[in-house]
């Protein structure tokens, strides 16, 4: 499994504006290491492709909440 630092390294690399977007979240009063780090998706479909195949299939989601498509990756703290 990834660690929050990677996603978010292959998250930078694919995108164009990463300052905005992108959140680490835990479970709240979890203290184990396990993070989801969330991006919208905007279409990208490299970005989803980099993110399934570093991350593997089971361990990244799409989602929509309304406002906008958005990717969720499962990885731990690091």
């Amino acid at each position: 499994m990834l660690t929050t630092t990677q996603v978010r390294a292959i998250i930078r690399k694919h995108t164009v504006n990463t300052q905005w977007g992108v959140w680490t979240n835990k479970t709240t009063g979890y203290t184990g290491p396990e993070r989801r780090v969330k991006c919208y998706f905007r279409d990208n479909i490299e970005l989803l492709t980099a993110l399934r195949k570093a991350a593997g299939e089971n361990n990244v989601y799409l989602t929509d909440n309304g406002m906008g498509s958005g990717i969720i990756v499962k990885c731990v703290l690091g």
